[in-house]
């Protein structure tokens, strides 16, 4: 561009969402009709049409099915060139472990009791690497705070470990427990058949300590060994640390990550900084010592609607926040600014 067509008092705004560009020039130079020109491209919403959900959660999920379908895949090949190995079975094809006529819940019972041939052991081994059971690190599972879902699978988990201090291993529950014998998996929202993975590792050392006890030559403590390795291995969790970037303004540091502490303090006080009260007399910001109250006890709730602050820096009746109906200062967050984290955000 030529020098003397460069136009350097010229400002270009933008206004990104996910449906739409909004644009407009504005011209410092003029002490009116600054705006040179404006301007809006809009485009489809990457959401759902009915429910509104985010295709790239849609993605996310179907991805995470396809990795975990894929890594039974791999843990049951093993598995099956393990046990021919061990001479369980003859061959490690597909449908080796899949025998007609052997139940595997009956088998994990009878184990318990009588020496099972090689075959019978692998099924009954076989099912219980397929159906390993429920075993999270993650600490948003746990507390007050829990997803709905996370919540209630963990409380049926419970209940059914409750269940099982009646027998010895989980299969036998499941072969000779009445409430099991019509069905022995969950259902969509349903979470009374949930066990934990360490229920069923413990069921594995019971069978094989019960199967060499019963003079079976194939159940060596190498078998165990390598049979636990395989079927109930789990990677490492990731660390995020390579997530997080450089920060531009201090060379060799790194930005704070989005959900460390300090940086959670530093917006929820800039969003302090920036809330408005009005009354009677007009709109007027929060005061230093408004600000501390609201503040003090921060990080011990999930959240902050507007109503628990109200409560906090003591604000009258004739008041309210700037911008926020009295009747929605209960659903809305004062962080977040949506209604997805205050229904949670008056739970300790």
């Amino acid at each position: 561009m030529a020098g003397k067509n460069l136009r350097e008092n010229l400002i270009l705004g933008l206004d990104l969402g996910i449906g739409s560009c909004g644009w407009t020039i504005i011209d410092e130079a003029k002490a009116s009709d600054r705006i040179v020109a404006m301007g809006v491209r809009t485009f489809d919403v990457p959401e759902t049409d009915k429910k509104r959900t985010p295709t790239n959660q849609l993605r996310r999920q179907h991805r995470g099915l396809r990795t975990v379908i894929r890594r039974r895949r791999q843990r049951m090949n093993a598995i099956r060139r393990l046990f021919r190995d061990c001479g369980l079975i003859a061959d490690d094809r597909k449908g080796a472990l899949k025998v007609p006529d052997l139940d595997p819940w009956a088998l994990r019972a009878e184990g318990l009791d009588r020496k099972l041939t090689g075959p019978e052991f692998a099924v009954a081994l076989g099912h219980i690497a397929k159906h390993r059971g429920f075993k999270s690190n993650s600490k948003r599972d746990r507390g007050a705070n829990a997803p709905k879902e996370s919540s209630e699978m963990l409380n049926a988990i419970e209940a059914t470990r409750e269940r099982l201090k009646s027998f010895r291993t989980v299969g036998e529950m499941f072969a000779k427990e009445p409430a099991y014998t019509t069905r022995k998996h969950n259902r969509d929202g349903d979470y009374t058949r949930s066990i934990l993975r360490d229920d069923q590792e413990r069921e594995v050392c019971l069978l094989f300590d019960r199967q060499r006890a019963a003079g079976n030559r194939l159940v060596t403590e190498d078998l165990e060994e390598k049979f636990i390795m395989l079927a109930f291995a789990q990677r490492p969790l990731a660390d995020s640390e390579d997530k997080v970037g450089d920060c531009p303004f201090e060379p060799g540091e790194k930005r704070a990550a989005k959900h460390c502490y300090s940086f959670e303090l530093f917006r929820f006080l800039s969003r302090l900084a920036a809330l408005r009260v009005q009354s009677g007399s007009g709109e007027r910001p929060l005061t230093p010592a408004e600000i501390a109250s609201a503040a003090k006890d921060f990080g011990a709730f999930r959240g902050m609607t507007f109503k628990r602050m109200r409560k906090l820096i003591g604000l009258s009746d004739d008041q309210r926040f700037s911008g926020v109906p009295i009747e929605e200062e209960g659903k809305r967050d004062a962080v977040a600014r949506t209604g997805d984290m205050a229904l949670s955000a008056d739970l300790r």
